[in-house]
């Protein structure tokens, strides 16, 4: 089961993101994924390799860029990266060049977050990182992708202003994208409900459904759809306005209707992340290198949560 967190007591009048010009918060960022098809790494000299599985660590700080009445776009300096990833057979080389790239080419950029009022993550960008050509711009998306999927959890939507009700629903959900080499469409149903209550800090968990389809040709033939589920614990910072940590597991299993004429059914998908808010004397020293994931690899916190989830065991080792 997901970690449990602390109690908390008291009360707290409101539950609503607020940020406010010069405000700064650091987070930490794990993230493990497990990928439904083999997922490709670019590296600049016309390398490429595959993976299966996929560690992002990152740690950023987060400040307010442009406010409107929508929401923030906030501008996130990423101060320090670690990349781990699992290879096909016969492609570790390649693996292990494009991950020591990317590790190098996100280290100093900026990942730009939008994020309304609501909470809702409407999108994620990177500055810093070259896209001028086709290959620069497919290196530029694989890393985009990279830090939208460590980021996804930071779509927390959350009720306003008011007392603080016992749950309500989420529509949309940034967890329930599948990172594939083709566009991706999700039916989401997301239920939040609060836990304990404390003194400027509330802790809730969520549960979600949903569906996935990707992979259709121009008729809506030959598509993937998977049956997703995500679990949630997160703990909020409620009198100012922050996340303070949030765990999550998401898991999409192949459904019955999916494309058994076009191939072998693809491997379940998954995705553990931890997010942990950092204050100034919590800062991490700069994490090991980038390189390849194996057996002696140690695993990381989100790899952890996705073992020990009521949603998946851990996938074999390949």
């Amino acid at each position: 089961m997901l970690l449990l967190l602390s109690s908390l007591t008291a009360s707290a009048q409101t539950l609503e993101w607020r940020w406010s010009e010069g405000q700064v918060h650091t987070w930490a960022l794990d993230s493990v994924l497990v990928f439904a098809e083999p997922h490709p790494l670019q590296a600049r000299l016309n390398q490429e390799g595959r993976v299966r599985r996929l560690q992002t660590e990152l740690v950023w700080t987060c400040r307010v860029g442009v406010e409107d009445r929508s929401g923030w776009e906030l501008a996130c300096h990423i101060d320090d990266v670690r990349l781990m990833g699992w290879p096909l057979a016969g492609e570790e080389e390649a693996v292990e060049t494009a991950l020591i790239e990317l590790d190098s080419a996100l280290t100093g950029a900026t990942a730009q977050l939008q994020l309304t009022r609501r909470g809702h993550l409407r999108g994620v960008d990177l500055e810093g990182v070259s896209k001028a050509g086709g290959r620069e711009a497919a290196i530029h998306e694989t890393l985009r992708g990279v830090v939208a999927r460590a980021a996804a959890g930071f779509d927390l939507h959350l009720p306003g202003e008011g007392p603080i009700p016992e749950g309500w629903r989420q529509k949309t959900d940034q967890r329930f994208a599948v990172p594939v080499s083709t566009a991706s469409q999700a039916s989401v149903r997301v239920e939040h409900r609060t836990g304990e209550v404390g003194p400027g800090r509330v802790s809730g968990f969520s549960t979600g459904t949903g569906t996935v389809r990707y992979g259709a040709d121009p008729q809506g033939e030959q598509a993937v759809l998977l049956a997703v589920e995500a679990e949630s614990r997160w703990v909020f910072e409620g009198q100012a306005g922050h996340l303070v940590r949030r765990e999550w597991v998401v898991v999409g299993r192949e459904t019955a209707s999916s494309r058994f004429e076009v191939g072998s059914p693809v491997e379940p998908y998954a995705q553990a992340g931890v997010i942990q808010h950092l204050d100034p004397t919590d800062r991490p020293t700069p994490g090991a290198a980038s390189g390849l994931w194996t057996v002696d690899t140690l695993p990381s916190e989100a790899w952890h949560l996705l073992v020990s989830s009521a949603l998946r065991t851990a996938p074999g080792e390949r």
